[in-house]
């Protein structure tokens, strides 16, 4: 039996991997691929929420606040970077960091990357 409970952890640890490696689970520590933010997206209403907090931190009003893309990184709980359209222009963009533990308390904007343009890689910062 316990050959049997071995053989089980152990598929589940390398199917685990796997799905890491393809990207269908976040890596712990590490960013996941880019997702494109859809209509619906959790991450939409996340972003959008922190507008306001985001424009407080930076000293600036953004005409526009349309989160384009993201990634997660798991840590105690999960940050995400989102890349975020402020304005008209391939330029015009900036990035930001929000951590989100939902067992503790809703999202919270821990920084911003600002003279962003749609071509900037999202990275950890």
């Amino acid at each position: 039996m316990s050959q049997l409970v071995t053989l089980f952890l152990i598929s589940v640890i390398c199917a685990t991997v796997a799905e890491c490696q393809v990207g269908l689970l976040p890596v712990p520590g590490g960013l996941s691929k880019r997702r494109r933010v859809k209509p619906g997206d959790e991450i939409m209403t996340i972003a959008k929420d922190l507008k306001e907090e985001t424009e407080k931190m930076t000293g600036k009003t953004y005409p526009k606040f349309v989160p384009k893309s993201y990634k997660t990184q798991v840590v105690s709980g999960y940050m995400y970077y989102v890349k975020v359209r402020v304005g008209r222009g391939k330029d015009k963009f900036i990035h930001i960091k929000i951590h989100h533990q939902p067992w503790i308390r809703g999202p919270q904007l821990a920084d911003v990357k600002e003279d962003q343009t749609n071509e900037s890689p999202i990275e950890s910062f």
